[in-house]
């Protein structure tokens, strides 16, 4: 799931958002396949964490808590973003912070 995570995210690097500004002209295609590929991504990045949630030996609760901070994260902080706007770029970079340490972490075990 996490190779997944991976080679998504340059699909969701390379297509492009539609813009947040009314009357900015995008490409709905495109919009799609970023949706498509972040979507991917969101659940390709929880269902890794949920089978690394699983392995975990019974001792590990630091370990076990910041694998459920993370599937929190990554599953409630970018549909809050769409009910506050304002606040949906600062949401999506927390949420990506959140996944770069889960990974980092995992890295340093």
């Amino acid at each position: 799931m996490h190779v997944a995570f991976g080679v998504l995210m340059p699909g969701t690097a390379v297509f492009s958002h539609k813009p947040w500004l009314a009357n900015v002209p995008f490409d709905p295609f495109e919009d799609f396949l970023h949706s498509v590929t972040a979507t991917g991504m969101g659940f390709a990045f929880s269902f890794g964490v949920v089978g690394r949630l699983l392995q975990r030996n019974n001792g590990e609760h630091l370990k076990k808590a910041f694998d459920v901070i993370a599937l929190v994260a990554a599953t409630t902080l970018s549909p809050l973003g769409e009910l506050w706007p304002s606040i949906a770029g600062l949401l999506q970079r927390t949420m990506f912070g959140v996944a770069y340490l889960w990974f980092v972490l995992e890295a340093v075990d």
